[in-house]
């Protein structure tokens, strides 16, 4: 073979290198943020609003339940939503929301096109706010407009409120005048229905709230809409998780890595069969007669067999590695003429002091589960340990 063909292929395997290993670097952490993510889903249970899913996922549903729940006038509980929520919005403001300026708030939603706005005809103050929770685009100067309908209405607007589901949603100002934004960026919050960290409408407001009410059934009703914000946010959480995914994979050559990934992945556990079968080997064959992997109903194992101190151990021992994605399975059964009642894989676990290590299916079968690959190294430790013990039985069971 030529020097300048070995210089080709190290030049190969030098690129598909560095490419995996940009690729690990680039793409872990945001697999770690999905798998987070999975882990923290959580199932709802019973809930009225999914029972009526067709209408939660409308683009007015959010601005109804919201404008109820801080009305003082669709339940007996006052001002004490509404008061949660100005608290949340202070949070965010520099100029902050006074209580007394919405002694007598009235509530609407859907009036001259603005989500809800919140009004004092008192003392003429006025707060909007703009439901994207369902990720509906912003409209042509959408709130300049809705700023300059209150302001000829005779209304100060204290704040303007941007509701995104998730954070990192703006409004878009490419249609503004230099002084709008001057005027509205003043007023402007943009609060996440829910986030991790920072101030978000679960955490600031319907937290809160459920503390402050009274009756049952409106403390319910918090928390079962606080369960579908959560659901909402999941899914689209996770989409952002897949938009860090497809930018990273678009980059250079980093798809046919990936695909190089996942068809390792999908040989990994014939690899890790024939390495255990490998890695034992030596001491192995000193107590079975063959160590085969195999893959069986389209799971791989490594099979340690034909056990060599049956006649001194009274029993025919089988220990099969079975190895899924997520998992490594130590079993230990009997192979044949097994005798109902007589628990010999246990005696022999006894004998050799590793009872505590196993979980007993029943008198034939033992199993340990390991996860992969946090956990790899005390499979090994563990099948080793049991090579060592049984080579060193004293040959009583």
């Amino acid at each position: 073979m030529s020097f300048e063909i070995l210089k080709t292929w190290k030049k190969e395997a030098d690129n598909i290198r560095d490419n995996l290993s940009y690729l690990l670097e680039k793409v872990s952490p945001i697999v770690k943020e999905g798998s987070e993510r999975h882990i923290q889903k959580t199932e709802i249970g019973f809930n009225i609003f999914e029972l009526i899913s067709n209408t939660y996922y409308r683009e007015n549903f959010h601005t109804q339940v919201l404008s109820k729940f801080i009305s003082p006038y669709y339940h007996r509980e006052g001002k004490k939503m509404l008061e949660s929520l100005i608290n949340c919005f202070n949070k965010l403001l520099e100029n902050k929301i006074k209580f007394n300026d919405f002694k007598n708030p009235i509530v609407e939603n859907e009036k001259d096109n603005i989500d809800i706005r919140i009004r004092d005809k008192e003392s003429m103050k006025s707060i909007i706010i703009e439901n994207k929770i369902n990720n509906a685009q912003d409209q042509y100067k959408q709130l300049p407009r809705y700023y300059n309908t209150e302001k000829e209405a005779g209304f100060t607007v204290v704040a303007i409120v941007y509701l995104s589901l998730v954070k990192g949603k703006k409004p878009s100002k490419l249609d503004w005048t230099k002084e709008e934004k001057q005027t509205i960026e003043n007023l402007l919050i943009e609060l996440p229905a829910f986030s991790e960290k920072g101030t978000n409408l679960c955490k600031d407001w319907i937290d809160p709230s459920i503390i402050n009410v009274e009756q049952i059934n409106v403390i319910s009703t918090l928390k079962q809409y606080k369960s579908i914000i959560k659901k909402l946010t999941q899914k689209e959480m996770d989409k952002l998780v897949f938009e860090k995914f497809y930018s990273e994979i678009l980059k250079d050559d980093y798809f046919q890595s990936a695909l190089s990934i996942r068809e390792m992945l999908g040989k990994l556990c014939e690899f890790r069969a024939k390495r255990i079968a490998n890695h034992f080997e030596e001491i192995g064959y000193l107590l079975f007669e063959k160590i085969t992997p195999f893959s069986w109903e389209r799971v791989w194992r490594a099979k340690f067999e034909n056990f060599r101190l049956k006649e001194s151990l009274g029993l025919e021992l089988v220990i099969s590695i079975v190895l899924t994605e997520e998992k490594s399975k130590v079993c230990l059964y009997e192979k044949a003429d097994i005798e109902e009642g007589q628990d010999k894989i246990g005696k022999l676990l006894h004998t050799l002091n590793l009872t505590e290590s196993f979980n007993k299916r029943d008198n034939h079968f033992y199993s340990k589960e390991f996860s992969f690959s946090g956990e790899e190294d005390k499979m090994y430790s563990l099948v080793s340990e049991i090579m060592a013990r049984l080579k060193n039985c004293n040959g009583t069971a």
